[in-house]
């Protein structure tokens, strides 16, 4: 005589089980059963690439400095680096 395992049999087995345990217990029904599971997708963003309408390059117009030249050079010589004092 053959026993019956119920649903919430199985469910209770399952839930008692690790999920490295349950991982094997997927591949073995796979392989005796001869059938595969898609595997998920994960998309990952490329935090590389730009957006093409993102804007890289800026003019920027100085039209004074008031009685702070120096501290104007300065700053200018920060915001862009490898330019000499003549440039800045």
């Amino acid at each position: 005589m053959e026993t019956q395992i119920t649903k919430e049999q199985v469910i209770d087995y399952l839930g008692a089980l690790s999920v490295q345990e349950i991982a094997i217990l997927i591949d073995d029904l796979q392989e005796t059963w001869g059938i595969s599971l898609p595997q998920p997708v994960q998309q990952v963003p490329n935090v590389e690439q730009k957006p093409e309408d993102e804007q890289t390059e800026f003019d920027i117009v100085l039209e004074g400095y008031g009685d702070k030249k120096i501290n104007v050079i300065k700053t200018i010589r920060q915001v862009i680096p490898g330019l000499g004092l003549k440039e800045a």
